[in-house]
């Protein structure tokens, strides 16, 4: 390659990650992540004996509204559990102001990652699976190459996330991050080893590492010594297994 197609490249480059995402490449990127998602959901909630509801597919943008609304219901929901009563008019303005606060006071963080620094491919939350084309991702990514590439490992994992938070014990975690490496060996478990079939062709050149790595590596611990069935059991009873294998 000669210098001017070298300086062409880099232009395009530079040029990708700085304007925003064409309309056409970000609709693109979206509907093949939701014919994933169709495809393959119906594979995993089999494999569960779990309904996942209506798994969607959303930019990124709409994550901080969708989480205000989903944290907002879940906390009305844990009240009635935990209180033993349908909550009141007074209880649910109380967690609707709580979640609207949070909304307020996190707006700019949350802009400010998603923009600039979040690379990820793609993430779950609220039940629904979102795409980033913020200016990170534009510049990690070029062209969303990469992403296109993998995106069969990457809806699987990330459906992988939706089925623990429905077979986890507790709705709202408040373990925090305490529970991550154990999520994302589940999650890689299951869209690298349980499903790796689906998608043989999207493990070339492909490298795993970080928290990926050692989670993977403490689940398959988990599988091999207590069998495929305790794979459903995980979520639950990630403490336990954590006490086994990390102590």
């Amino acid at each position: 390659m000669n210098i001017i197609d070298e300086l062409l490249r880099a232009e395009g480059e530079i040029t990708f990650a700085v304007l925003p995402t064409p309309s056409y490449l970000r609709e693109g990127v979206l509907e093949l992540a939701r014919e994933k998602v169709r495809h393959y959901k119906p594979k995993i909630e089999a494999e569960f004996g779990i309904s996942l509801g209506n798994v969607e597919v959303k930019d990124q943008k709409h994550w901080l509204v969708d989480s205000v609304s989903y944290s907002a219901n879940q906390a009305i929901l844990e009240h009635a559990e935990r209180m033993g009563e349908i909550p009141t008019e007074a209880h649910r303005k109380f967690y609707w102001r709580n979640a609207e606060a949070a909304r307020l006071i996190g707006g700019i963080p949350f802009f400010l990652y998603a923009n600039y620094i979040s690379g990820a491919f793609a993430r779950a939350a609220n039940g629904s699976i979102y795409m980033p084309f913020g200016y990170m991702s534009r510049m990690t990514d070029h062209g969303f190459n990469e992403r296109m590439k993998y995106m069969g490992r990457i809806i699987m994992h990330e459906i992988g996330h939706c089925v623990w938070d429905k077979l986890k014990l507790r709705k709202i975690d408040k373990e925090l991050f305490g529970d991550r490496v154990w999520k994302e060996g589940f999650c890689t478990y299951v869209a690298d080893v349980r499903f790796a079939n689906l998608y043989p062709e999207e493990f070339e050149g492909f490298e795993m590492h970080g928290v990926y790595k050692r989670g993977l590596k403490l689940v398959e611990g988990v599988v091999e010594k207590h069998g495929i069935g305790a794979l459903r059991e995980l979520p639950r009873r990630w403490k336990e297994f954590d006490k086994e294998f990390r102590n």
